[in-house]
């Protein structure tokens, strides 16, 4: 039985792709998270992609993933 919808789980798959392939797989696997976790939890699988980059020094990458975070965060959650 799966639970798709399960955002910890998603977290730690972005975290050992991270490791296993690298930056780039993390935004291809989070393509897979955002349609299945909750719209609660997109922005964190942005910064979770943004993070990836920022760690491989790819700060352009980094910059993209910050910005869609910022823009896909819920309202109760900003400051």
């Amino acid at each position: 039985k799966t639970c798709l919808k399960y955002g910890p789980l998603w977290f730690m798959l972005l975290r050992l792709v991270e490791k296993a392939y690298g930056a780039r797989a993390v935004k291809e696997y989070a393509g897979f998270a955002l349609k299945n976790i909750c719209h609660e939890l997109h922005w964190k699988v942005h910064f979770e992609v943004a993070a990836a980059f920022g760690r491989g020094g790819n700060l352009p990458e980094c910059h993209g993933s910050i910005g869609n975070a910022a823009l896909s965060c819920p309202k109760h959650l900003r400051w």
